[in-house]
């Protein structure tokens, strides 16, 4: 799996799926391998691809219905609705256990909401959540760079600025 999440990290989404399907070959219900084929589909703004291959992920992590009600959100809402979908139901998850407020955050920025995304990403620096060290490298960070406030836990992570 870590090519996979090599290339996704790179931006190099054809060969993370490429990768990621040749994994799947051999493990066909692994989830690990089915977020990066969907995440990097969603990236090449192939939404419904990546709407299938989540419900794919539901399915094979014991959640039919989750796989069904994706699906759902898709057709009446787009991908957004998928987006917004999966927000909510992460943020059920918190309810009953520790979620990364960087996890969430991803979701707010694919969703397009700047405020909560930064809250969310500022949290995580607060509480020195281990994925706020790849926020530079995510897609749907792009169009928080030149906010200051972004900037900021950028420079306070100590990392160099790729944009």
């Amino acid at each position: 799996m870590g090519m996979a999440e090599t290339y996704f990290n790179l931006r190099q989404y054809d060969a993370a799926i490429a990768d990621a399907r040749l994994r799947l070959e051999n493990s066909p219900g692994d989830v690990r391998l089915l977020h990066f084929i969907a995440r990097s589909l969603a990236s090449e703004g192939r939404y419904k691809e990546a709407t299938d291959t989540y419900g794919q992920l539901y399915r094979a992590a014991g959640s039919p219905q989750a796989g069904s009600d994706i699906e759902h959100a898709y057709q009446s809402g787009g991908y957004r609705a998928v987006v917004l979908w999966q927000l909510r139901s992460l943020e059920k998850e918190a309810q009953k256990h520790y979620v990364s407020p960087v996890d969430l955050a991803g979701l707010y920025a694919e969703a397009g909401e700047r405020e909560p995304t930064l809250a969310l990403l500022e949290e995580g620096l607060r509480q020195h959540s281990p994925q706020i060290l790849w926020i530079q490298t995510e897609k749907e960070f792009d169009f928080l760079h030149s906010d200051s406030r972004y900037r900021a836990v950028v420079g306070r992570l100590g990392l160099p600025t790729v944009y």
